[in-house]
């Protein structure tokens, strides 16, 4: 499982450092709220938050970055 998570991060961390606009639809977003899911599996908390706000500043409509990063902070406040 594991592997397959670096994996996934290799790859969109590879994806978002080329080119990002395919057919005129911009993928950043997407690509940083995958990223912040990862992250937030592999419970890399921080990294998940910021790759959620990544995602929301390109796409501030993401309303699945916006939900993961509300869930995300219910986590971080109930280990706290």
């Amino acid at each position: 499982h594991g592997e397959k998570l670096k994996a996934g991060e290799q790859a969109l961390l590879q994806f978002l450092s080329g080119e990002t606009q395919h057919f005129g639809v911009d993928f950043r977003g997407p690509a940083h709220w995958r990223i912040g899911q990862i992250f937030q599996h592999q419970q890399r908390f921080e990294l998940a938050r910021q790759a959620y706000e990544t995602a929301l500043d390109y796409n501030p409509r993401l309303k699945s970055a916006k939900a993961d990063l509300k869930a995300l902070d219910k986590i971080i406040k109930n280990q706290g």
